[in-house]
């Protein structure tokens, strides 16, 4: 089993679906920010897959690229799981 860990955040996923993501991210809080930028209306209650579905693609290669969680910031591991349902 894996675990499959993103710093500090789960948004940092979604914005490798958007943009590159390299600089260093203080807080989940600056995370959504920064989706914001992307996402104007942003609600991470409200998630729609419609919003990443192109950047799928985009969001494994950049993450690729990063240094690995959990210690690296950003970092996410979820490309593996994007992989393996494919």
């Amino acid at each position: 089993m894996n675990l499959l860990w993103s710093n500090p955040c789960f948004e940092v996923w979604l914005i490798l679906h958007l943009g590159s993501c390299a600089r260093h991210l203080e807080s989940a809080k600056r995370a959504e920010e920064l989706l914001r930028k992307y996402l104007a209306n942003w609600d991470k209650t409200r998630l729609d897959f419609d919003d990443f579905r192109n950047g799928i693609d985009a969001a494994i290669e950049r993450a690729q690229t990063l240094d690995p969680p959990p210690a690296a910031n950003p970092s996410t591991a979820v490309w593996r799981l994007a992989l393996a349902l494919r």
